[in-house]
């Protein structure tokens, strides 16, 4: 396959490594609450780059990011998380994961309703090796409701 893009990301996330090939984004992060706006709009510049047929996608897609990373925060201005964000076209749309260690579980009532409110699937697996939080975006055809 061919690599679309190997950047690190500039300041706000410190650290953070990202490879992408067409149709897959895997960005390893040391986040901090000032980073997500940087991540977000790495993954829009990937969405974009990959384009074909995502119409409604991309802004859902985002939403999701954002939910995501920020529920992987610990609590704190000075917080700081390392994560490991994957997004993947799937079938009929868009896979988004986030996974950070230890394994303490971001899932709160208020993420899940968020995600379900943005995505068509969702959910968490906790391991002792880290929590792998995702959501499923769907294309939806115009004037489709989830």
């Amino acid at each position: 396959m061919k690599q679309l893009a190997s950047v690190t990301v500039p300041s706000a996330a410190r650290r953070a490594i990202t490879h992408s090939v067409p149709g897959q984004l895997d960005m390893r992060i040391s986040l901090s609450p000032a980073a997500v706006h940087t991540v977000r709009r790495v993954v829009a510049d990937h969405l974009r780059l990959w384009d074909a047929g995502l119409d409604d996608l991309p802004e859902r897609t985002l939403r999701a990011v954002t939910a995501l990373l920020t529920a992987a925060l610990p609590p704190g201005p000075d917080a700081r998380q390392d994560v490991h964000l994957l997004v993947q076209r799937v079938p009929g749309g868009l896979c988004v994961n986030v996974r950070h260690c230890p394994a303490t579980a971001p899932a709160t009532a208020r993420l899940m309703a968020a995600l379900g409110a943005i995505a068509d699937d969702s959910g968490v697996s906790a391991e002792s090796s880290g929590v792998d939080t995702w959501a499923t975006i769907l294309h939806r055809a115009p004037g489709e409701d989830q």
